[in-house]
Protein backbone atom coordinates (compact mmCIF):
# COMPACT_ATOMS: atom_id res chain seq x y z
CA UNK A 1 0.00 0.00 0.00
CA UNK A 2 1.19 3.49 -0.92
CA UNK A 3 2.49 5.36 2.27
CA UNK A 4 0.28 8.15 1.06
CA UNK A 5 -3.07 6.43 1.39
CA UNK A 6 -1.64 5.65 5.22
CA UNK A 7 -1.32 9.02 5.77
CA UNK A 8 -4.42 10.49 3.92
CA UNK A 9 -6.63 7.64 5.72
CA UNK A 10 -5.00 8.63 9.37
CA UNK A 11 -6.06 12.49 8.80
CA UNK A 12 -9.79 11.30 7.45
CA UNK A 13 -9.91 9.05 10.58
CA UNK A 14 -8.89 12.05 13.06
CA UNK A 15 -11.83 14.56 10.80
CA UNK A 16 -14.22 11.66 10.97
CA UNK A 17 -13.52 11.30 14.68
CA UNK A 18 -14.06 14.52 15.32
CA UNK A 19 -17.38 15.09 13.60
CA UNK A 20 -19.10 12.00 14.55
CA UNK A 21 -17.82 13.49 18.52
CA UNK A 22 -19.25 17.02 17.80
CA UNK A 23 -22.57 15.03 15.97
CA UNK A 24 -23.22 12.40 18.72
CA UNK A 25 -23.06 15.45 21.21
CA UNK A 26 -25.14 17.06 19.32
CA UNK A 27 -27.61 13.93 19.59
CA UNK A 28 -26.87 13.36 23.40
CA UNK A 29 -28.19 17.09 23.85
CA UNK A 30 -31.60 16.86 22.05
CA UNK A 31 -31.87 13.46 23.71
CA UNK A 32 -31.75 14.83 26.95
CA UNK A 33 -33.50 18.34 26.27
CA UNK A 34 -30.72 20.49 26.72
CA UNK A 35 -30.36 21.59 23.43
CA UNK A 36 -33.85 22.79 21.80
CA UNK A 37 -33.83 23.01 17.81
CA UNK A 38 -36.06 25.64 17.77
CA UNK A 39 -34.53 28.19 19.84
CA UNK A 40 -30.73 27.35 18.39
CA UNK A 41 -30.44 30.72 16.85
CA UNK A 42 -28.51 30.72 13.45
CA UNK A 43 -27.58 27.02 14.35
CA UNK A 44 -31.00 25.97 14.30
CA UNK A 45 -31.71 24.16 11.17
CA UNK A 46 -28.17 22.79 10.98
CA UNK A 47 -29.67 21.20 14.60
CA UNK A 48 -32.74 19.95 12.77
CA UNK A 49 -31.31 18.27 9.63
CA UNK A 50 -29.19 16.52 12.50
CA UNK A 51 -32.16 15.75 14.39
CA UNK A 52 -33.93 14.44 11.34
CA UNK A 53 -30.91 12.15 10.01
CA UNK A 54 -28.99 11.08 12.90
CA UNK A 55 -29.02 7.78 12.84
CA UNK A 56 -27.71 8.07 9.10
CA UNK A 57 -25.15 10.40 9.53
CA UNK A 58 -23.69 8.57 12.37
CA UNK A 59 -24.17 4.98 10.23
CA UNK A 60 -22.29 6.67 7.69
CA UNK A 61 -19.48 8.44 9.81
CA UNK A 62 -19.11 4.86 11.13
CA UNK A 63 -18.91 2.86 8.11
CA UNK A 64 -16.23 6.06 7.06
CA UNK A 65 -14.15 5.55 10.56
CA UNK A 66 -14.18 1.61 9.93
CA UNK A 67 -13.26 2.11 6.32
CA UNK A 68 -10.35 4.54 7.19
CA UNK A 69 -8.94 2.90 10.72
CA UNK A 70 -8.42 -0.52 8.63
CA UNK A 71 -6.65 1.35 6.59
CA UNK A 72 -4.04 2.53 9.06
CA UNK A 73 -3.41 -0.58 10.69
CA UNK A 74 -2.82 -2.33 7.48
CA UNK A 75 -0.47 -0.14 6.26
CA UNK A 76 1.37 -1.44 9.88
CA UNK A 77 1.01 -4.81 8.87
CA UNK A 78 2.23 -4.02 5.50
CA UNK A 79 5.56 -1.71 7.01
CA UNK A 80 5.66 -4.98 9.40
CA UNK A 81 6.13 -7.71 6.69
CA UNK A 82 9.13 -4.98 5.18
CA UNK A 83 10.99 -4.94 8.48
CA UNK A 84 9.82 -8.40 10.35
CA UNK A 85 8.54 -7.54 13.58
CA UNK A 86 6.55 -10.08 15.06
CA UNK A 87 5.12 -8.53 18.29
CA UNK A 88 4.02 -5.36 16.11
CA UNK A 89 2.18 -8.02 13.33
CA UNK A 90 0.53 -9.59 16.11
CA UNK A 91 -0.64 -6.24 17.75
CA UNK A 92 -1.42 -4.53 14.16
CA UNK A 93 -3.33 -7.44 13.35
CA UNK A 94 -5.10 -8.07 17.25
CA UNK A 95 -5.97 -4.11 16.75
CA UNK A 96 -7.41 -4.01 13.33
CA UNK A 97 -9.30 -7.19 14.07
CA UNK A 98 -10.38 -5.74 17.58
CA UNK A 99 -11.36 -2.28 16.31
CA UNK A 100 -13.45 -3.85 13.18
CA UNK A 101 -15.52 -5.67 15.63
CA UNK A 102 -15.99 -2.52 17.83
CA UNK A 103 -17.00 -0.24 15.08
CA UNK A 104 -19.28 -2.73 13.59
CA UNK A 105 -21.19 -3.38 16.94
CA UNK A 106 -21.61 0.35 17.36
CA UNK A 107 -22.93 0.84 13.68
CA UNK A 108 -25.65 -1.86 14.40
CA UNK A 109 -26.77 -0.27 17.45
CA UNK A 110 -27.60 2.04 15.08
CA UNK A 111 -28.59 0.20 11.82
CA UNK A 112 -30.32 -2.42 13.89
CA UNK A 113 -31.10 -2.34 17.28
CA UNK A 114 -32.52 -5.55 17.45
CA UNK A 115 -28.84 -7.55 16.11
CA UNK A 116 -27.33 -5.25 19.33
CA UNK A 117 -29.58 -6.54 22.19
CA UNK A 118 -29.54 -10.11 20.41
CA UNK A 119 -25.35 -9.97 20.98
CA UNK A 120 -25.83 -9.14 24.11
CA UNK A 121 -22.41 -7.17 24.53
CA UNK A 122 -22.42 -3.70 25.99
CA UNK A 123 -20.65 -1.41 24.39
CA UNK A 124 -18.12 -0.06 26.92
CA UNK A 125 -17.43 -3.74 27.95
CA UNK A 126 -16.60 -4.66 24.26
CA UNK A 127 -13.86 -1.26 24.43
CA UNK A 128 -12.23 -2.91 27.18
CA UNK A 129 -11.15 -5.62 25.14
CA UNK A 130 -10.33 -3.29 22.41
CA UNK A 131 -8.00 -0.95 25.45
CA UNK A 132 -6.35 -4.20 25.87
CA UNK A 133 -5.74 -4.13 22.55
CA UNK A 134 -4.26 -0.62 22.30
CA UNK A 135 -2.14 -0.96 24.77
CA UNK A 136 -0.83 -3.92 23.29
CA UNK A 137 0.15 -2.07 19.97
CA UNK A 138 1.44 0.71 21.99
CA UNK A 139 4.14 -1.54 23.51
CA UNK A 140 4.95 -2.80 20.62
CA UNK A 141 4.91 0.18 19.11
CA UNK A 142 7.64 1.41 21.66
CA UNK A 143 9.67 -2.10 21.53
CA UNK A 144 9.93 -1.35 17.95
CA UNK A 145 13.55 -1.99 17.39
CA UNK A 146 13.85 -1.28 13.70
CA UNK A 147 12.60 2.56 14.02
CA UNK A 148 13.59 3.68 17.51
CA UNK A 149 12.07 7.39 17.05
CA UNK A 150 10.25 9.94 19.76
CA UNK A 151 7.42 9.67 17.25
CA UNK A 152 6.65 6.11 17.32
CA UNK A 153 7.43 6.18 20.98
CA UNK A 154 5.10 8.80 21.49
CA UNK A 155 2.50 7.11 19.70
CA UNK A 156 3.28 3.93 22.05
CA UNK A 157 2.93 5.83 24.77
CA UNK A 158 -0.31 7.10 23.57
CA UNK A 159 -1.80 4.14 22.43
CA UNK A 160 -0.68 2.78 25.77
CA UNK A 161 -3.22 5.71 27.60
CA UNK A 162 -5.90 5.47 25.37
CA UNK A 163 -6.02 1.80 25.67
CA UNK A 164 -6.31 2.19 29.68
CA UNK A 165 -8.85 4.72 28.91
CA UNK A 166 -11.37 2.38 27.33
CA UNK A 167 -10.10 -0.30 29.08
CA UNK A 168 -11.66 1.56 32.25
CA UNK A 169 -14.35 2.63 30.78
CA UNK A 170 -16.63 -0.29 32.15
CA UNK A 171 -15.39 1.30 35.35
CA UNK A 172 -16.71 4.96 35.03
CA UNK A 173 -19.70 6.52 34.43
CA UNK A 174 -17.97 8.80 32.17
CA UNK A 175 -14.82 8.56 29.81
CA UNK A 176 -12.60 11.68 30.89
CA UNK A 177 -10.05 11.84 28.39
CA UNK A 178 -9.75 10.86 24.64
CA UNK A 179 -6.82 10.43 22.83
CA UNK A 180 -8.21 9.14 19.16
CA UNK A 181 -7.49 12.61 16.93
CA UNK A 182 -4.12 12.68 18.49
CA UNK A 183 -3.32 9.15 17.63
CA UNK A 184 -4.22 9.52 14.41
CA UNK A 185 -2.43 13.03 13.29
CA UNK A 186 0.56 11.05 15.05
CA UNK A 187 -0.02 8.35 12.47
CA UNK A 188 -0.42 10.49 9.70
CA UNK A 189 2.71 12.45 10.66
CA UNK A 190 4.65 8.87 11.04
CA UNK A 191 3.71 7.93 8.05
CA UNK A 192 4.52 11.26 6.00
CA UNK A 193 7.85 10.64 7.32
CA UNK A 194 8.33 7.55 5.75
CA UNK A 195 7.76 8.71 2.52
CA UNK A 196 10.71 11.04 2.63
Amino acid sequence: MNTKISVWAAILTALTFLIYSIVQLVGYGLSTGAINADSAGNLSSLIQFLSLNFKTLVSILIISLILTTSLVYISFIILTKKVSSKLLKISSYTILITNLVIWILILSVYISPLIYSSINIPANKAEAFLGIAEMFFGIALIKFKKQKSPLLFSLGILFILQGLTLFTSPFLPIRIVDFTIALNVLEAVFFSKLIR
